[in-house]
């Protein structure tokens, strides 16, 4: 029973956390793990092709966030970040016809380069799906780095 509770307060916890967006480390296999500041994960971007994306300015945040908002009217303004010390970090897996798809950072390290891994989810074959258009993205802030960024598929 106490197995249970505690599994269900440490579930409780990480979807609220993911939710609000707040400040953890995303696990890493080696190098040093990235914190991620603030995060958004959703299902109906108005990305239609894939796409990974490394964001330092104002300029093409505002133009993330709009496609990560998809067709919200009105659209909220971007939260705001400090371009001096953050980046964004943005993967969009485009559009797809039914749900059963997803997008996620599952780690960040930092050595020499930043690593983003990035896991891709599908419907196994035959699986029941909703039937309407998703586009699954997954957007992070974590700190500014001036080295290069490195998506890689996590096969886990």
């Amino acid at each position: 029973m106490s197995k249970t509770i505690s599994a269900l307060t440490v579930g409780a916890a990480s979807l609220l956390m993911l939710c609000l967006g707040g400040q953890f480390g995303v696990a890493a296999e080696k190098g040093t793990a990235v914190a991620v500041v603030q995060q958004w994960r959703g299902f109906n971007a108005s990305q239609e092709a894939p796409r990974r994306v490394v964001v330092k300015d104002q300029k093409a945040w505002e133009e993330v966030w709009s496609a990560m908002v998809g067709y919200l009217e009105p659209k909220p303004e971007a939260p705001k970040v400090d371009f001096d010390s953050q980046m964004v970090i943005a993967v969009f897996m485009g559009r797809r016809s039914t749900g059963g798809f997803s997008i996620q950072i599952t780690g960040i390290e930092l050595n020499d380069k930043m690593v983003v891994a990035v896991k891709q989810s599908s419907p196994p074959p035959g699986a029941i799906t909703t039937q309407a258009l998703t586009s699954p993205y997954h957007v992070v802030v974590v700190a500014k780095t001036d080295k290069p960024v490195e998506f890689v598929d996590d096969k886990k």
